[in-house]
């Protein structure tokens, strides 16, 4: 288990970043990409899709804006910044943003947020394991139908 706070992840390149939302990032997040994270409960759509990881693009660009001021100061490009995005950063840092935004929610809708994003996770748990389970009966099946051909083929030779 780490012990970093819930809304920092570390990259591939071993480089921490700490993901806050304030009034700035909020704004920014609002005018750029249409989303009011303060309005969360009337328009959940987007944090479903952002847990799902559904638009890369769009869970990058929220990214972008909360880390700005960071990449400025550290003076590393978007170019590079991505580069240090595996899938375990992804992760990581899909975690972290959906800490942040719930640390910017008022403190009474926090549990609710965090209920929602569990009900979330849960259910794109039980979609993967539906999704295994289907794919070995497949798997199973096209090697039954398979098998005759083969022993056939095997035979001939």
């Amino acid at each position: 288990m780490s012990d970093l706070p819930k809304n920092t992840f570390v990259d591939s390149k071993d480089r921490h970043w700490s993901l806050v939302i304030t009034v700035l990032e909020y704004q920014k997040m609002k005018q750029e990409l249409g989303i009011d994270i303060g309005n969360i409960f009337h328009d959940e759509s987007w944090l479903q899709k952002l847990v799902a990881m559904e638009d890369v693009t769009f869970f990058l660009q929220l990214i972008g804006i909360l880390t700005d001021k960071e990449r400025e100061r550290e003076g590393i490009s978007m170019e590079d910044f991505y580069e240090g995005f595996d899938g375990d950063t992804m992760q990581s840092s899909a975690e972290a943003l959906v800490e942040a935004i719930i640390n910017f929610s008022h403190p009474s809708r926090r549990e609710a947020l965090r209920n929602l994003v569990d009900a979330t996770n849960e259910g794109l748990n039980e979609l993967g394991r539906v999704v295994a389970e289907q794919t070995l009966r497949n798997k199973e099946e096209m090697m039954a139908q398979m098998e005759p051909a083969i022993q056939k083929e095997m035979e001939g030779n």
